[in-house]
């Protein structure tokens, strides 16, 4: 459990183990008769108290982003069977090559979604989001202008 402790299951174990931590110092203090030592330790229970806090708002949150990725997960189910029936309608080996080339992004992305649905996000900067979207809208214009110089070519 390095670094950002990304997954459901290790904040329900971290909340665990903090929530029996604060019960012990809990005892602890109810019998401590050395008043340092008990400020000692409700400084302890303090930290652990705010631990178990943020614990449960990050456990909170995963809840929440999960059904925002059940929502666009749904959506792009529902676009893979547009493409799919596309496809069987579609002769054209051009027009089905694209439509094959939009399957496998949106199998790609779903695939992507469900990682970090089942392991959690990783977390970005707002500016490499920002600049991930231009990068992909600057790809998919690059493909789109290739494709019509292609069809111009042919005809």
């Amino acid at each position: 459990m390095k670094g950002g402790e990304g997954s459901a299951e290790e904040l329900m174990w971290l909340l665990e183990e903090r929530r029996r931590r604060a019960g012990d110092i809990e005892e602890q203090l109810s019998s401590e008769k050395n008043p340092e030592v008990a400020r000692g330790l409700k400084g302890m229970l303090a930290m652990l108290k705010d631990e178990i806090a943020e614990y449960e708002h990050r456990l909170d949150e995963m809840d929440d982003a999960g059904t925002d990725y059940d929502a666009e997960i749904a959506d792009i189910d529902s676009k893979l069977k547009d493409v799919a029936s596309q496809m069987e309608l579609e002769t054209d080996p051009v027009i089905r090559n694209n439509l094959e080339v939009s399957k496998r992004f949106l199998q790609m992305e779903r695939n992507h979604l469900l990682i970090e649905k089942t392991q959690g996000a990783p977390k970005k900067d707002p500016m490499e989001e920002r600049l991930e979207e231009l990068t992909k809208r600057i790809e998919a214009n690059t493909k789109y202008i290739a494709d019509l110089e292609r069809r111009l070519e042919k005809a």
